[in-house]
């Protein structure tokens, strides 16, 4: 019998051994101005020896975050960056792809960034980096998709690529004419 079946057999929790904390919920990585958002996997790079490769992409004009969205209603995402290239240019970025898809607040490292998730929608639109293929929509299913999956679709229908996430133009807000007295 060794030291975890006897832990186990009586209930006891081992000193020191805290659970592991969530995996990221999405790999961001942003170039330019064009934002990708994946769904983050266990092979993606992240600390160590190969951490570094990670932050060297900074040097070449890339940022790259880790994304953790929360089940809280409206859901908040909480960032890290890996690499920052530009950190002003991925703040607003993010910011603008976050409020875009539904999110209700995004922790920043440095601060905390409350967003309009009920800001009119508008229309978002992409162009497939690979075949070239482009779409734009604006419908109420496109964007019930949007904001239950958390982030704009990321593959190409045609010929399956990694999409960017979407540019989207935000729908106006119906203005009101002042009521007279009467």
């Amino acid at each position: 019998m060794d030291f975890d079946e006897i832990f186990e057999m009586f209930g006891i929790e081992p000193e020191g051994e805290d659970e592991a904390p969530e995996p990221p919920s999405f790999r961001a990585t942003i170039r330019g101005s064009r934002l990708m958002v994946v769904a983050w996997m266990p092979h993606l790079l992240t600390s160590g020896p190969t951490g570094r490769l990670v932050r060297d992409r900074a040097e070449d004009g890339v940022t790259v975050a880790d994304l953790w969205v929360t089940d809280d209603e409206p859901s908040e995402v909480i960032v890290e960056y890996l690499a920052v290239a530009d950190r002003g240019r991925a703040d607003r970025l993010l910011s603008r792809w976050a409020e875009a898809v539904g999110h209700g607040r995004l922790w920043l490292p440095d601060r905390l960034v409350t967003l309009d998730p009920d800001r009119p929608l508008g229309s978002a639109k992409v162009e497939c980096p690979t075949c070239g293929a482009g779409w734009q929509d604006s419908g109420a299913d496109f964007w019930e998709n949007v904001r239950n999956c958390g982030r704009f679709p990321a593959l190409c229908p045609i010929c399956n690529a990694d999409l960017p996430q979407w540019q989207w133009r935000p729908g106006r807000r119906s203005r009101r004419a002042p009521q007279r007295k009467a």
